[in-house]
């Protein structure tokens, strides 16, 4: 079992039965397991789906892409636009 903490701190648990149960659906997964952990750590943008749910995404290459799907009933977005011009001012000096 992995885990990893998402940008609203919450520790999010991937454990390797459910990775089986993922990738049986998705085998071109198979090979995304640190991509998938790093997608919920540190997406590249937020998107917000139907209802309560957001979804992280996270670019491999132009044409590439992981997306975690979360349904919790708040994100702290704010939280995340903070880190996002962090990292963008950091990446300047």
């Amino acid at each position: 079992m992995e885990m990893a903490l998402s940008i609203s701190g919450t520790p999010i648990r991937l454990t390797y039965q459910r990775w089986c149960h993922i990738t049986e659906n998705h085998d071109e997964l198979a090979s995304y397991f640190y991509e998938v952990l790093n997608a919920v750590e540190n997406p590249d943008f937020i998107l917000q789906g139907k209802k309560c749910t957001f979804k992280a995404i996270k670019l491999l290459s132009p044409q590439k892409w992981l997306g975690k799907l979360s349904r919790r009933q708040s994100i702290r977005k704010s939280e995340y636009f903070r880190r996002e011009r962090m990292k963008t001012s950091e990446q300047s000096e």
